[in-house]
């Protein structure tokens, strides 16, 4: 279908809104950053933006040039994008994300862990062993340092447990050597009656 030209912006986000799915994945193209440009040789200057990828916000009020930053997660339908540690305050003192338009981005690094990407990529020309390998790197010393964390944590948990299972065992010990609640006042009450005949004889 050819849809003819129009400057009416009901219309255009109308179109947007009713479009099919590669439409609206087209529609999320963000231009690379220079020097990923130069890198693939002017081969690539525009690609649609996929959740992984790192960005740096070029326009707006959270404009900041140096700042790489990671796509959580990408709406087509709305054509919007929303990345990590950007977030607005509501009137109830929560915190939402904020979304932004693909034209406010521009894409510093690429995630290449799918491999329908890596080959449109690759059928330009340009070669990604490199990148692939530098990205496999990165994800094995990302998930050796989880692990190393997770062991840390549960060692730290093992001597808390301990500690806590001692406590438990010694307060149910002097619970069980302690008289139950009723029985303490029966006690109590017959002492008392005893205290009172006695001075009563007396």
């Amino acid at each position: 279908m050819q849809w003819n030209k129009t400057v009416k912006v009901r219309k255009q986000r109308k179109r947007l809104w009713n479009a099919p799915q590669h439409r609206q994945h087209k529609a999320l193209t963000c231009r690379l950053d220079n020097r990923l440009i130069e890198k693939y040789k002017f081969a690539l200057s525009r690609i649609p933006i996929r959740k992984g990828d790192k960005v740096r916000i070029v326009r707006g009020s959270y404009k900041d040039p140096n700042k790489e930053i990671d796509v959580v997660e990408v709406r087509p339908k709305d054509n919007t994008i929303v990345l990590s540690e950007v977030t607005l305050s509501k009137a109830d003192s929560k915190r939402v994300p904020r979304v932004f338009r693909p034209a406010a981005l521009i894409i510093t690094k690429l995630n290449l862990s799918d491999r329908r990407r890596r080959d449109r990529i690759e059928a330009l020309g340009i070669i990604l062993e490199d990148e692939i390998a530098a990205e496999e790197e990165e994800a094995k010393a990302a998930a050796k340092a989880k692990e190393e964390e997770e062991e840390e944590e549960e060692g730290e948990e093992k001597p808390k447990k301990a500690a806590k299972k001692d406590e438990d065992e010694e307060a149910a010990e002097e619970k069980a050597e302690e008289p139950a609640g009723d029985e303490t006042k029966k006690v109590v009450k017959k002492a008392v009656k005893k205290k009172v005949m006695k001075e009563g004889e007396e």
